[in-house]
């Protein structure tokens, strides 16, 4: 009796599916980030709630996709969904919901600087209130290294409040002290927080969920260059 060769081919399953469904962000962007159990496509398609036409974005094909939507319009509510097709059919996630909250927003996504390997290397970057009441905000930086020193002074940092009223632009200086650096590449966090508005009682520095951006900033030395991304994390307020 003759051999037959049988192909059993399945749907991709989508797992680690974020942002969770009704999250807020306090960025115009949104990335959308799914795994697939097989390699195929990624699609994400997006609308304002309540409207009747989804906008088509597309990635990479693999397992690990990432997609991010920009120009996203502030105060608004979008439903989304993601699409992984496979060799045999395509799976997708549940429709979800994600709000694009007014805020304090780091104002670029992504700039270039040069500095030295030597101390005392400040750099500016802006931020603004897009928000239409006040807020007092809080800027600082997770380092994990311990051959780079970094971090906010001035006004924003925990040195010196900063409340920017609604529609204001702040420039926040970073230090850098680059003389012991080692690597030619750092991947840092700057964590924006937004504290409550002043129409809420007991204004404090919330706690929230974040919008993790990917703007990067590279600084180069007159010897090795150094590349430093930084991560923008936006915390908004309840």
């Amino acid at each position: 009796m003759p051999n037959i060769l049988v192909h059993i081919l399945r749907q991709p399953s989508l797992t680690d599916i974020l942002p969770v469904d009704g999250k807020t962000l306090a960025t115009n962007s949104a990335q959308i980030t799914w795994q697939t159990d097989v390699t195929g496509t990624a699609e994400v398609y997006y609308r304002v709630a309540g409207t009747t036409e989804y906008h088509q974005i597309t990635g990479d094909p693999g397992n690990m996709h990432r997609i991010v939507i920009d120009n996203l319009t502030w105060d608004k509510t979008y439903e989304w969904y993601a699409v992984t097709g496979g060799l045999c059919a395509a799976s997708q996630t549940a429709t979800a919901t994600f709000f694009i909250k007014d805020g304090v927003v780091f104002e670029q996504k992504e700039r270039t600087f040069q500095i030295s390997r030597d101390y005392d290397q400040p750099v500016t970057m802006t931020i603004q209130n897009r928000d239409v009441f006040a807020h007092t905000v809080l800027v600082e930086v997770i380092n994990p290294y311990d051959d780079f020193v970094t971090g906010f002074i001035g006004t924003g940092s925990v040195d010196e409040s900063l409340t920017l009223e609604a529609g204001q632009v702040a420039e926040i200086t970073l230090a850098n002290h680059a003389q012991d650096t080692r690597l030619n590449q750092y991947t840092l966090t700057l964590k924006l927080y937004g504290g409550c508005p002043y129409r809420q009682s007991n204004c404090r520095l919330c706690q929230g969920h974040y919008k993790r951006c990917g703007p990067g900033f590279q600084f180069e030395t007159s010897s090795k260059p150094i590349r430093i991304l930084y991560f923008h994390e936006h915390l908004p307020y309840h």
